[in-house]
């Protein structure tokens, strides 16, 4: 499957994700049938088990006070519209905290500001495939199609029924 999306081009975040980041949560978020996943699915079921991740807020696993804070930072500089401040913010929580869609999902927001649907459909993607939610893919699904990216649209309304 990793040949698949490496096919489908939906790696390349513009040197923003280093390449490695990149390719683990790809791996990750893509490796649905692996045993482990299973493991970590029932992990997160039982309550008793010892692989359990402690989450809050909506499911979300826990995260320092130092990304919390970079988040946040980097959010009131997307609200002044201080892009490129936020971009670099959000690059160093990406590098130290890759597993969380909200990164990738406001590095998605600011590129859409600035008029680069594709460079923002690219990042929503991984943001999708880490927070697995159905209508991100339907919308993921219209906007490829939008741009013309009829090849990434199947992807992604494919992606739907996957999870």
């Amino acid at each position: 499957m990793a040949a698949e999306v490496e096919e489908d081009d939906l790696l390349n975040f513009a040197g923003i994700v280093p390449a490695n980041i990149a390719q683990a949560v790809t791996e990750e978020a893509l490796d649905d049938g692996d045993s482990s996943d299973s493991s970590d699915y029932m992990a997160d079921l039982d309550p008793s088990h010892p692989n359990r991740q402690k989450r809050h807020r909506a499911g979300q696993p826990r995260i320092s006070q130092q990304i919390e804070r970079m988040l946040g930072e980097a959010n009131n500089m997307f609200v002044e519209k201080n892009y490129a401040r936020s971009v670099e913010l959000l690059t160093e929580v990406v590098r130290l905290a890759p597993h969380l869609p909200i990164a990738y999902n406001t590095l998605g927001l600011i590129y859409e500001q600035l008029g680069d649907m594709r460079k923002a459909v690219q990042f929503y993607i991984f943001a999708a495939h880490l927070s697995r939610d159905t209508q991100q893919w339907q919308r993921l699904g219209h906007l490829s199609r939008e741009l013309g990216d009829f090849k990434q649209a199947l992807y992604c309304y494919k992606r739907v029924f996957i999870i």
